[in-house]
């Protein structure tokens, strides 16, 4: 027969009575057995509280890190195909550009100084009708996984990964709305060109993150995946190292 958790709680209660009732019988002693009941009583509350804190703390703290080990996961993945494939495709088009990918900073207070770095450089983007429609394929290739991505309330709490998913689904609207390269006059080019850059500098300062994370707990991967996707390999190779940026 199942035991109910009710049942539980009154058989503890009865064998607590009980022991009470055999030390009263046995020592004759009512007065200090009750003394100490209520003292037990007492601190009961405080130790309550003391395990709850102490617990709690301990279980928000595994909690938030598994959450956080997921949401660097999704994100890794993401800059393991989409994000790599459209910097790669924006990199000719990008000035100045960064000369890796998968830049890896020493530290995370180097990440924050890369970052700020890169939010501080103006890029400028300057659309080919081949990076356009690549982009424009791997974006609508991929709409489902990105709106899998947005629904995860964990990886939203990212601020820096929310704009970028939020300007990648910007592109996608903008595609939508004005088709292949040929359908577009210079005022929506340069429009586009705007939008692009945008979408750049968010895609550079995730992955400067990314590839932090990455080296730091996957370092084969990371290898391999620097090897991949290193621009040095590219064809915009040849156009330097500008600004600090690598």
């Amino acid at each position: 027969m199942k035991v109910t958790r009710k049942t539980e709680i009154l058989i503890l209660f009865i064998m607590s009575a009980l022991i009470y009732l055999l030390q009263i019988l046995f020592f004759h002693d009512p007065h200090n057995t009750f003394f100490y009941l209520f003292q037990d009583m007492a601190f009961l509350p405080v130790s309550i509280a003391i395990a709850t804190i102490a617990v709690g703390a301990i279980l928000d703290r595994r909690e938030k890190r598994e959450k956080l080990q997921g949401t660097r996961m999704l994100r890794s993945t993401f800059f393991t195909g989409i994000g790599a494939e459209i910097i790669l495709k924006l990199h000719d088009c990008a000035d100045p550009i960064c000369r890796n990918l998968l830049y890896s900073p020493a530290d995370e207070a180097e990440v924050k100084t890369k970052q700020e770095q890169i939010r501080e450089t103006e890029f400028t983007i300057t659309l080919t009708e081949e990076a356009y429609e690549s982009v424009r394929k791997i974006l609508t290739e991929n709409q489902t996984n990105l709106f899998v991505l947005a629904a995860n309330e964990n990886l939203m709490a990212e601020e820096n990964f929310t704009k970028l998913l939020w300007g990648l689904f910007h592109l996608i609207d903008e595609f939508r709305l004005r088709g292949s390269w040929q359908n577009q006059n210079e005022a929506d080019r340069e429009h586009l060109n705007e939008d692009f850059a945008k979408v750049y500098r968010l895609l550079l300062i995730n992955s400067v993150d990314n590839a932090w994370w990455l080296k730091k707990t996957y370092p084969n991967f990371y290898g391999t995946a620097s090897s991949k996707y290193s621009l040095e390999k590219g064809t915009g190779g040849n156009r330097g190292n500008q600004n600090g940026l690598r």
